[in-house]
């Protein structure tokens, strides 16, 4: 039985400006912070940490009305790259509870956090449980500087709806209830793109239970699939196999010499 785990990190680019650096002291949590980046000629907000949250900062917010919302606002210039290679070390550290872990590109970056996938099948005895390995994945994290919210399930759909809308910070699914779960949360939590949600929406389909019992020819034939699709995936009915983490290739050159060589001159 396939069980999944998708790892939220609501804050990430935030959590990683507010990390310890080795010799500087630990950054204020309760100071105001954000990353911008010029989006359509202004200057937005990217990603905000909680102390920004708590004052009504919002991601997209123009850097002007947030500065007159917070003016003790600490803003730093949006850095993907670094936001990259540092969820690419996570990832690399999280294979210690899985070979089978990847980063989610989904809404990475895009003041939606980051994520990782963890392909946990057969691995959750090797920790105490299911139930015992989120709480150990959790404490890590936490150690590390960055909040989480997870979710384990027998789909990768199914686990990010629950990570990203569940009501606690960890969910553990039975196998069979991602239906049940599923159905009340909101049609985003299916991975669907903003222009979608918005056309389904004006037909008053607001949540994944209005897709359950639609004609799915017609609403393919309007629509698109790929929210069938997505549906079918987060139920299990098409399968959505993960692709794990490629360790980067480790170059090496050699020469063979006629001879033996011996002498440190013969080598330079």
């Amino acid at each position: 039985m396939k069980r999944v785990i998708s790892v939220w990190l609501p804050r990430f680019a935030t959590d990683r400006l507010s990390r310890p650096n080795a010799g500087a002291p630990l950054p204020d949590p309760s100071v105001p912070r954000a990353t911008g980046a010029a989006i359509r000629g202004s200057q937005r907000l990217i990603a905000t940490n909680q102390a920004a949250e708590a004052l009504g900062l919002t991601p997209s917010m123009t850097l002007a009305d947030a500065r007159a919302l917070a003016p003790g606002l600490s803003v730093h210039p949006a850095d993907p790259k670094a936001d990259l290679a540092l969820l690419e070390r996570l990832c690399a550290a999280c294979e210690r509870y899985t070979p089978w872990a990847a980063v989610d590109p989904h809404g990475a970056f895009r003041g939606t956090g980051a994520g990782l996938w963890l392909d946990v099948t057969g691995c959750d005895h090797l920790f105490g449980g299911e139930d015992a390995l989120l709480d150990a994945i959790a404490a890590r994290f936490a150690r590390a500087g960055f909040r989480t919210r997870m979710a384990l399930a027998a789909t990768p759909g199914a686990a990010w709806a629950l990570a990203r809308t569940g009501h606690t910070d960890r969910v553990c699914a039975l196998a069979g209830t991602e239906r049940t779960l599923l159905h009340s949360l909101p049609l985003a939590a299916l991975r669907l793109d903003a222009a979608l949600i918005e056309g389904l929406e004006r037909m008053g389909l607001r949540r994944i239970e209005d897709l359950f019992h639609l004609p799915r020819a017609p609403l393919a034939q309007r629509f698109g699939r790929s929210a069938l699709e997505r549906l079918d995936q987060a139920l299990g009915d098409i399968d959505e196999p993960i692709s794990p983490r490629t360790p980067p290739p480790q170059h090496a050159a050699r020469r063979v010499f006629a001879e033996p060589i011996g002498r440190i001159e013969d080598i330079e």
